[in-house]
């Protein structure tokens, strides 16, 4: 009767293990947009559309270096909350080496890039044009 409970309770624990790895998240950057269900779906269903999705995280966008006399027109970069759609705090200074474009808010145009100035810098957050961006996933798409 042990040997059965004992059986039966690593069968469980190797099932909890199984699920567990399958239902990672390929890149933790979407939860910042995402719930995890909406990601797994994503995953099961439109597998395409995720890859879009990381691409963006990738290439959606540039940070550039300009005069601080040419920076100083343009809108205000502003964290945003995807789960309360609130915009929050303005962005002062931005991590270049652990940015994740969904920690902010930002408007994608279809054919013309945007442009951000972060904080009191002379630093840009360029927003490549949805056009411009699908171009470049196909492109890699087909490396």
């Amino acid at each position: 009767m042990k040997k059965i409970a004992l059986i039966g309770t690593l069968l469980v624990f190797t099932f909890v293990f199984v699920k567990a790895q399958e239902t990672t998240v390929s890149d933790a950057r979407l939860l910042s947009k995402y719930s995890e269900s909406e990601i797994f779906n994503m995953q099961e269903n439109y597998p395409q559309s995720l890859k879009v999705k990381g691409f963006e995280l990738n290439h959606g966008y540039r940070i550039e270096e300009h005069h601080i006399d040419k920076v100083q027109n343009l809108p205000s970069l502003y964290y945003f909350n995807y789960f309360t759609k609130t915009k929050e705090d303005l962005v002062l200074s931005v991590d270049e080496a652990n940015f994740n474009l969904y920690d902010y808010y930002y408007e994608r145009h279809y054919s013309r890039n945007t442009y951000y100035r972060i904080g009191e810098t002379n630093k840009v957050l360029v927003i490549i044009s949805h056009k411009q961006l699908i171009k470049e996933f196909n492109a890699s798409s087909h490396e």
